[in-house]
């Protein structure tokens, strides 16, 4: 389990690794939303978004003031060098996804790791774990931001 954030309503969401031995024994990464308990101590958990593992590696969830989910994705996107997500919630209940940057795996950055931070100017703030170098040896990382 990822590092949690909650909400200004009490909410926590997060990010987990999720193996279902019935489903062939695919493994999956869940960005997922607890809801805590009306009645007694039991939380209602709710899916937000679940992809194969082979597609990404969810870093941890920020929230906005919007109640929009922000996370890295370190093996997706394009280029297979990560993305960064927009998560919104909708009254209909699924959330909406949206891919706010996709990383190169050059002098952009290649695998965006731990949790974004939000910074007072709105914009988005995190490191990778590679790239970073224009001369595609690989790299040691970089410090990014992105406007939302």
């Amino acid at each position: 389990i990822g590092a949690l954030s909650e909400d200004q309503a009490g909410n926590l969401y997060g990010t987990a690794d999720l193996s279902i031995p019935a489903w062939d024994h695919i493994n999956y990464q869940v960005v997922f939303k607890l809801t805590p308990p009306t009645q007694g101590t039991q939380w209602a958990e709710t899916d937000i978004l679940k992809l194969p593992v082979s597609h990404g590696g969810f870093q941890g969830v920020i929230l906005d003031q919007a109640g929009n989910a922000y996370l890295g994705d370190g093996r997706g996107g394009h280029f297979g060098s990560g993305q960064i997500i927009e998560l919104t919630p909708t009254i209909s209940g699924p959330w909406t996804r949206t891919v706010l940057y996709t990383f190169r795996g050059g002098a952009d950055g290649a695998a965006p790791g731990d949790r974004l931070l939000i910074g007072p100017d709105n914009k988005l703030y995190g490191i990778t774990y590679g790239g970073g170098d224009s001369a595609g040896l690989g790299g040691n990382g970089v410090v990014f931001s992105i406007s939302p």
